[in-house]
Parts: C-alpha cells; sequence; structure tokens
C-alpha cells in the first residue's frame, strides 16, 4: 500500500487523462492540496490521438505547451473528407489559427500532462482504483480506493472531488445516472497499420518514410448512412478507426472469422482509406471494439462532485473535438471547485454555472454528430439558444468541418443571419485531385 497518499486533502481528481490533468494542474497551481488518483500505470494506450488546435488555451494553463511542442508529434496539417461522393480538404491556416493540430501519441501525450501536475505540486498516484465515493456529507467526501498491486484499501477524505476516470465513469455508474443515447446505438473498431502513405498540406502523395517532414492530413470516410472511418498517421503506426451503423454489421461480420481479419479486409474497402492501406500490414492485437459509445451523466455535478471528460458524457467523435471538449470539462470543474474553496456561501453559484456552461457544450457536440435531416427537433430548438457560446473563431471551424460531413446545413439553420454563417462560406474547402 503505498502509504505517501495523505488521509485528507482539498481536492481529490479521480483519473489522469487530459480532463483530470487539466483539472488538478490548474487547482495545484493555484496552491490548492490535490491527489490524484490513477488507475493504470502511465504511460498506457487510449484511441483518440486527432487533436485540433483549441487545446493550446488548456495545456497553456498548466504550462505544459512546451514539453508539448518539444516532444515532436506529428504535426496535423488539416483535413481531408470523403463524403457521399465528394472529396473536400481544409487548412486550419484558414481560419487565422497560427498553433498547430496534432496527431499524437495518446499514450505519450497524456503523460505529459500528468508529470506537469506533478511539477505544479500535485500528489499523483497511479495503479490506485477508486472503489467508490461518498457525499453524504456535503462539506467532505470520503473517497474509497484500492491499491491494485497489493489489494490494500483505505480512505482520503476531500472538500471536493473531480471525476475524471474517463469511459469508466465510475460516479455516474455509481449513482446510476449514465444514459446511453439510443441514437448512436453504433460500435466502433479501432486498430493500428505499420505503414500507409499519406497526403501532406499541398495534397501530394507522401510515403510513411517522409512523415516526419510533411507531418499529415487527417482522412475522413463515410461508410453509408451515419458509418463513416478515420486515418491518422503517427510516428511509428498509423491508427484507422470505423464507425459502424447497424447496417453495416453484416457485411462487416462478412469480412472473416475473426475481429482483426474483419478489421483488416473492411478497412482496405474504405473509400479514400483503403487506397492508403494497400501496401500496409495490420499489427497484430492491436484492434479494439466497443459497441453503444454514446452517452451522457443526467446530472454533472452532485454536492461536491463534479464530473468532467468522459466521465460526463461521450458522443461521436467525428469533429476531433473529445480531447478538447475533455479539457474543457476540467478546467471548467476547476474553476467552480477553486472559487467555491474561497467562497464557500457561493458554492450553489458555481456549482450552477458549470452545469449550465458543460452542458451547452456536450448538448452542441451532440447536436453536431447528428446529420442535418436527423437532428431531433428539441434538440434543434435548444441548439439555437446555445450556440452563440462559442467564440466566432471556434464556431468557424465547427461550421467548416460540419460542411465537409453532411452536418453543415445544420449549423447553419442554428446560426441563421449570424455573420459566422456567411463568413463560412468563403472558407477554401478544395477539392483536391485523389487517387
Amino acid at each position: 500500500m503505498n502509504s505517501n497518499i495523505p488521509d485528507k486533502c482539498d481536492v481529490v481528481v479521480i483519473g489522469g487523462g487530459p480532463a483530470g490533468s487539466i483539472a488538478s494542474g490548474i487547482l495545484a497551481k493555484k496552491g490548492f492540496e490535490v491527489v490524484v488518483l490513477e488507475k493504470e500505470k502511465f504511460p498506457r494506450n487510449i484511441v483518440g490521438e486527432s487533436i485540433i488546435p483549441t487545446f493550446w488555451k488548456f495545456t497553456d494553463l498548466i504550462d505544459a505547451s512546451e514539453d508539448i511542442e518539444n516532444e515532436g508529434f506529428l504535426q496535423k496539417t488539416g483535413g481531408i473528407v470523403a463524403w457521399e461522393g465528394q472529396t473536400k480538404t481544409l487548412s486550419f491556416k484558414s481560419f487565422g489559427i497560427n498553433r498547430n493540430a496534432l496527431h499524437v501519441e495518446r499514450d505519450r501525450f497524456d503523460q505529459i500532462l500528468l508529470n506537469k501536475v506533478r511539477e505544479k505540486g500535485g500528489s499523483v498516484f497511479e495503479q490506485t482504483k477508486v472503489k467508490h465515493v461518498d457525499i453524504s456529507n456535503p462539506n467532505e467526501a470520503i473517497v474509497s480506493y484500492q491499491n491494485t498491486i497489493t489489494g490494500e484499501s483505505h480512505v482520503i477524505k476531500a472538500k471536493y472531488v473531480i471525476d475524471a476516470s474517463g469511459q469508466r465513469a465510475l460516479f455516474s455508474k455509481q449513482k446510476r445516472s449514465r444514459e446511453f443515447d439510443k441514437d448512436f446505438g453504433f460500435q466502433a473498431v479501432w486498430g493500428y497499420f505499420d505503414k500507409s502513405n499519406f497526403y501532406d498540406k499541398n495534397l501530394k502523395i507522401r510515403t510513411f518514410e517522409e512523415r516526419y517532414d510533411h507531418g499529415g492530413m487527417t482522412v475522413v470516410s463515410d461508410i453509408g448512412n451515419w458509418g463513416w472511418s478515420w486515418k491518422i498517421m503517427l510516428r511509428e503506426k498509423v491508427s484507422v478507426g470505423i464507425i459502424l451503423s447497424n447496417e453495416h454489421q453484416s457485411s462487416f461480420k462478412a469480412g472473416g472469422t475473426t475481429l482483426e481479419e474483419r478489421f483488416d479486409s473492411f478497412s482496405k474497402e474504405i473509400p479514400l482509406v483503403g487506397n492508403m492501406l494497400l501496401e500496409s500490414n495490420l499489427i497484430s492485437g492491436s484492434v479494439k471494439s466497443i459497441r453503444d459509445y454514446a452517452y451522457k451523466s443526467t446530472d454533472l455535478v452532485y454536492e461536491n462532485c463534479f464530473l468532467a471528460g468522459d466521465a460526463a458524457a461521450f458522443v461521436d467523435p467525428i469533429s476531433s473535438e473529445g480531447v478538447p471538449v475533455s479539457m474543457y470539462g476540467g478546467y471548467l470543474a476547476a474553476w467552480a471547485v477553486s472559487n467555491s474553496l474561497r467562497k464557500p456561501y457561493r458554492k450553489e453559484f458555481y456549482k450552477n454555472v458549470f452545469a449550465q456552461e458543460y452542458d451547452k457544450r456536450l448538448k452542441i457536440f451532440k447536436i453536431l454528430a447528428y446529420p442535418s435531416k436527423q437532428v431531433p427537433d428539441h434538440l434543434f430548438k435548444l441548439g439555437q439558444k446555445i450556440i452563440h457560446s462559442f467564440s466566432e473563431q471556434e464556431l468557424l471551424l465547427i461550421l467548416a468541418q460540419s460542411k465537409m460531413t453532411g452536418r453543415f446545413e445544420t449549423l447553419n439553420k442554428l446560426l441563421g443571419s449570424n455573420s459566422v454563417s456567411r463568413e463560412v462560406k468563403e472558407v477554401d474547402l478544395v477539392t483536391p485531385t485523389l487517387l
């Protein structure tokens, strides 16, 4: 048992991923006593490697940006989308964004963030699994945890808890408040190939050996109604993922007797993606799968426990906003907790602001995941009320991404006569000459 874990602290953060690291890093930097309890031993493998440049504003807050820049991740120079028979591409430079988007190995990226928490004074304990959170006392939560090596259990008391436990969603499972979205009852399958060709920012085809000099475009291709795929260049391998709607289940299963055989066969038939993988080999043991991946907790804050990142909600990752939105949840939780610790008489106000603002962002990205003609009326009406909470630059980027994947009309209607709606039409979405 790690005897260094204190019996009390100001804040316990469950999980050391992007949401947990941003939250704990901010709080530790402000001088609060923060304890991070992380189930895994970092570095650990996790998917979600394409990160758009909105993430930098959060890594700046914990002084992690320089370390990320020095790591040498591949630059994401833009995106190419093959959708409904048309192919479009965009560059982030078109939006006046001067900081790079990245293709990252998440094991290393997340480790950089968690190490920064330690540098800021946060106490990080890995291989420590939280089993239960007792919030019956609104002034002091009791967190029960277990050392995954020795099996020994103990408790730590904290004034506040931030659950950033990822898709384990510890607290919402405990409260039985996690609701799965029936509209997104799909299967996600992903794995890694040893190499592939790729397009550079000038839409020239490059070999895998040229990846360090030219970065790479994220490739997205539709595979019928709601289904889609991704291909992301990494430093030593290539990430490929498939989102399978119900209509594709039978064709996917026909591709082989094992999950790896089916994934390999299906990936190489996908428009645009498959052409790049013809001389690639699937890395054995790399394929993973999950069903019914979209969910949200009915509440985002309970007494003195805040939910952030995938512990709060997960929607379809088509906009590459997963990591920045998780970081936003961690930032917002840190804001609410730090202010509540300093001004306890206003804690209900900070809780309400956290819940309202975080819920807005989660609902917008749920709307983004729907094809334009299939957005439920109640969500569309809600979206009209909250769409303007985004910055103009962020809206422009979201609109351009949506335009490329058949989601543009929804957001265009949400914005109405707003000037951003007109400006996005002037963004140069190039029709490239492809294989």
